[in-house]
């Protein structure tokens, strides 16, 4: 709970003339810092669960929900949709999005993945001639 607190207040922060210093100290001094309390942590089951498929689904989202965002600003911006038309929107395209990323895990990310460390393992474990010069 408290690591959730800390990674609030980075969030939180308020807008202000000092963002162009306030922000990148975030990211080089605060940021490492609360990586370096979570490291040590010791987590439950279910927990362990959730953070190996977070960690595992993070790149395929990053892959996908570039084109969903300006699909949603485009959206946004032609058709000004209500407050509880954009909630809903956004908690479909949400649930979407994660369900998109999880596709592109399972049929491209992981095969890939699986393929090249084959390939690194076997350019390992071979033997190399000696060159002499």
């Amino acid at each position: 709970m408290g690591m959730c607190i800390l990674l609030s207040l980075a969030f939180l922060m308020p807008f202000g003339k000092w963002n162009w210093l306030t922000e990148p100290l975030v990211v080089i001094c605060y940021f490492p810092l609360l990586i370096s309390l979570g490291a040590g942590a010791t987590l439950t089951k279910g927990l362990k669960k959730l953070c190996v498929f977070s960690g595992k689904i993070s790149y395929p989202l990053y892959m996908t929900h570039y084109a969903v965002i300006w699909m949603f600003g485009n959206y946004y911006t032609s058709h000004k949709p209500a407050a509880g038309q954009l909630a809903l929107i956004i908690i479909i395209s949400l649930i979407l999005l994660v369900g998109i990323a999880y596709l592109v895990m399972v049929v491209y990310d992981i095969p890939v993945r699986k393929y090249l460390n084959t390939k690194r393992k076997k350019q390992l474990t071979a033997k190399r001639p000696i060159k002499i010069r």
